[in-house]
């Protein structure tokens, strides 16, 4: 797989930062048509909750997430049914996510 980095104009410098250090795709700021379309390209979205999230449940994308957000976490919301939850605290290796129930 390759990874994309996606964001913002706040995430902008340090998606330069690690594109420089990894290699990582990374295609700067996009209008919004853009970067739903590159979301809807992906196969799973690893994301905080931030509007990718949003948009990964509406695209029906598999999602991988990290936040100690109650509300995100609420089961009740449409598309859960497709996440996995990251540990929060700092993972230097990560083999395989564990499936939220």
């Amino acid at each position: 797989y390759r990874v994309l980095l996606l964001g913002g104009p706040d995430e902008h410098e340090k998606n330069l930062r690690i594109q420089a250090a990894s290699g990582t795709l990374y295609q700067g700021t996009l209008p919004l048509k853009q970067f739903v379309s590159l979301i809807n390209q992906c196969d799973l979205v690893v994301t905080t909750v931030t509007m990718a999230l949003h948009m990964a449940i509406a695209l029906e994308k598999k999602l991988c997430c990290s936040t100690t957000s109650s509300t995100a976490m609420n089961s009740s919301c449409t598309g859960w049914d497709r996440f996995w939850s990251l540990p929060t605290a700092p993972v230097t290796s990560l083999k395989r996510a564990t499936r939220t129930a």
